[in-house]
């Protein structure tokens, strides 16, 4: 795969970002926002120029009207400053976009600026409720690959959640059982203690150890049963492989597809996180692909068939940890409470 990088580094002309609006139109609404804005701001800050000149006329200057004044400012402060960085947000997120697309149209790539609710699949993601991609490059022959950034929440209400995590997906030859790897790079570290961020909380009694160096870098899941497969995958050179060039990425096989996710979205109008990018999808995609293009599951009565027994296809979860953090707190919450009223 031969990308070439020089686009992302070189400023958009006028051209290209008018043809990116009319490619992805998104209105005036923030341009509305920061007139409006803009407007309350004009307006409060002659009130307070009215009030200092009137101060200066009359040359007397109460306390009330300096408390006045202060006070107009402030209020036109408070709504222009948030507006304006809306606005500017806004205008950075849409230079980005158009980066992404016009490096994307010279290598023959499909930009997306926005899918709402993708088909995702995988253990990882199978509580997730609503979700948004954002800034998607995928390509269209060979082995398919796409990356972006995706941004979820999991669960409703408030025990809402929500996640933004960059992501690469490489579509593999062979249906193959469902693992996960944990980096243990991006974990939480609390007090010494390395907490897992992965979104979906797995079964420990489906850990499995690696040789080497390996398991401290990541964290295997594989099925029940599905020992020796994983170790048919995860060859040493695939595993240096991984520790190499994606320790910071969680891994998910799932199906025909290989999901990997960083711990926060990527900055993807960098030259150097897309070159990171296609270096993974070159190395650690083609290698898997390579190495499990003969798997056969033999728990299949038909060993020719490209079918994953049920027991491989989904890995067992569990209760996440948050939540029983989250019920604890609660619960020491009220017992604080009983005891301030019982004080008091």
């Amino acid at each position: 795969m031969i990308l070439h990088y020089d686009s992302l580094n070189q400023p958009l002309t006028k051209d290209e970002i008018r043809n990116y609006r009319l490619k992805y139109p998104t209105g005036n609404f923030y341009l509305v926002i920061l007139v409006f804005s803009m407007a309350f701001f004009i307006m409060f800050a002659s009130i307070v120029l009215l009030i200092a000149v009137g101060t200066f006329l009359l040359g007397t200057q109460s306390f009330q009207s300096v408390v006045s004044g202060a006070i107009a400012l402030t209020i036109a402060m408070i709504i222009y400053l948030p507006a304006y960085l809306l606005y500017r947000a806004f205008k950075k997120y849409q230079y980005r976009g158009a980066k992404l697309y016009r490096f994307a149209g010279l290598n023959g790539l499909i930009y997306t600026r926005e899918i709402i609710n993708p088909s995702f699949k995988g253990t990882l993601l199978s509580d997730t409720t609503t979700g948004t991609i954002n800034d998607q490059v995928k390509n269209q022959s060979g082995t398919l690959f796409e990356f972006g950034n995706y941004e979820f929440t999991i669960g409703s209400g408030k025990g809402a959640r929500s996640y933004s995590r960059g992501y690469i997906s490489v579509s593999l030859d062979r249906e193959l059982p469902n693992m996960v790897l944990d980096s243990r790079d991006n974990n939480i570290k609390i007090f010494g203690a390395n907490i897992s961020n992965l979104t979906t909380a797995l079964r420990r009694d489906q850990v499995l150890r690696l040789e080497g160096d390996f398991n401290t870098h990541f964290t295997l899941y594989a099925p029940k049963e599905y020992e020796r497969d994983a170790l048919y995958i995860f060859t040493p050179d695939l595993m240096a492989l991984f520790i190499d060039e994606a320790s910071s990425f969680d891994a998910e096989i799932f199906g025909n597809t290989l999901y990997m996710y960083a711990g926060k979205s990527l900055k993807l109008e960098d030259t150097v996180v897309i070159e990171r990018i296609a270096r993974i999808i070159e190395t650690v995609g083609t290698k898997l692909e390579n190495q499990t293009s003969g798997y056969r599951d033999s728990r299949v009565g038909n060993k020719q068939s490209d079918v994953i027994s049920a027991k491989g296809r989904r890995l067992r979860t569990r209760l996440s940890l948050w939540i029983f953090v989250g019920i604890g707190t609660w619960l020491i919450g009220w017992i604080c409470l009983f005891i301030y009223w019982g004080i008091f």
